[in-house]
């Protein structure tokens, strides 16, 4: 029998304690920034985005995290889900070829992407160059960790899908049991968390432009809001309009900023 004892005061490294403060992290608000802050030390990454789903359930939002003063994962993320889904090329690799969802690394870059609307809300709004998604089969679900990169970092190189490759079981693992910990949020969760919010932050928002306001943060078109409140596009609009003068905001960024921080 060998027995070795670990010294107390060993140093981890840089990315040894970034690892334990995601495990730390698992479960609560935190997780997000502590795995960015791993992809950025590891990768160089500057956005990141996981998703699960089901041959039975609809796409879900896991984690979304992004650099930079304005929160736009999170607004991208649901866009992403809302309209841009089925257009995405990884998807339909993933639906068709069993094999990746044993695991698997795909990588795509915008020009990858032919609907330009997709292309521009998903990844020119956020000067995102490459992404490189692990993907991996967990249970009934199929995980997919996204990592992006925007112009000033550059593309990914096959060094850099290397060390995303060396550390997919750990992360994929992480990301499941962070999702299994924490309490679940559907999208209807999600938009009262919002119009909650802006009730607190903003009183003098009437009703309808508070939930106007919550659907355009939760990345739904002008449309999909009218739809889901039974009102014109129009009206929709008109909300948007006072709601962001009575705010102070001029943009979707603003306004996500004021929601999120």
């Amino acid at each position: 029998m060998d027995i070795r004892y670990l010294e107390r005061r060993a140093d981890p490294g840089a990315a040894g304690q970034l690892l334990g403060n995601l495990i730390d992290a698992l479960g609560t608000p935190r997780f997000e920034s502590s795995m960015l802050s791993l992809a950025r030390h590891a990768m160089r990454c500057t956005h990141l985005s996981a998703f699960s789903v089901s041959r039975t359930q609809p796409p879900r939002l896991l984690i979304a995290a992004s650099d930079g003063e304005s929160p736009s994962a999170h607004r991208i993320a649901s866009k992403y889900i809302n309209e841009y889904w089925s257009l995405d090329p990884a998807n339909r690799i993933i639906a068709t070829e069993p094999r990746v969802g044993q695991g698997a690394t795909i990588r795509m870059q915008p020009r990858e992407v032919e609907d330009m609307l997709y292309q521009r809300d998903c990844y020119l709004s956020a000067r995102l160059v490459d992404r490189v998604s692990i993907v991996k089969s967990r249970a009934e679900q199929v995980v997919r960790l996204n990592f992006y990169r925007n112009r000033t970092q550059g593309r990914f190189a096959d060094p850099d899908i290397d060390e995303i490759s060396k550390m997919a079981d750990i992360l994929i693992h992480s990301v499941s049991k962070h999702d299994a910990l924490v309490p679940s949020h559907s999208n209807e969760d999600r938009h009262r968390q919002y119009r909650d919010r802006l009730a607190l932050a903003a009183p003098q928002l009437t009703e309808r432009e508070a939930q106007v306001c919550a659907g355009i943060v939760r990345g739904l078109s002008s449309a999909a809001i009218a739809s889901s409140m039974g009102l014109s596009i129009n009206t929709v609009l008109t909300h948007r309009r006072r709601a962001y003068e009575k705010l102070g905001v001029s943009s979707l960024n603003e306004l996500s900023h004021l929601l999120l921080r």
